[in-house]
């Protein structure tokens, strides 16, 4: 599962690979880490639930 961490880091790489890039991504950054945190922690709760209603298919 990728972390928050793991996501920043991802979003900062093509931050800087795109930099010279005809539409750059701009602003550079997170917009909200909050909003990261929590689709972080819905996507491993999804995968919970998911696995238990659907355990043994």
């Amino acid at each position: 599962m990728l972390t928050t961490a793991d996501l920043t880091a991802i979003h900062e790489t093509l931050t800087a690979h795109f930099l010279r890039a005809d539409d750059p991504i701009s602003p550079p950054g997170v917009k909200s880490l909050h909003m990261l945190a929590s689709a972080v922690s819905n996507s491993a709760s999804d995968r919970t639930a998911w696995a238990v209603r659907y355990r043994g298919v």
